[in-house]
């Protein structure tokens, strides 16, 4: 299974972003970022959608990327 949240940790890590900068970024609120990481929840397509934008990347590269949470469950 794909973790949703583990791949957006990573990729906030690859591009030295904090929560709060890519809150800012996204319109997300910091809470629904930090909240997702503590609870190792999955976040929606539409909360996804939303960090795609931010990040200039397509929801296809999101989850065609090799790196954390992308391997099998």
């Amino acid at each position: 299974m794909f973790d949703t949240t583990a791949r957006v940790t990573a990729l906030m890590k690859e591009r030295g972003l904090s929560a709060a900068e890519l809150a800012r970024l996204s319109g997300l609120n910091e809470s629904t970022l930090r909240v997702a990481a503590a609870r190792g929840t999955q976040l929606s397509i539409a909360t996804v959608e939303q960090i795609c934008a931010a990040l200039g990347m397509s929801l296809s590269e999101f989850f065609s990327a090799e790196g954390p949470g992308t391997g099998p469950a």
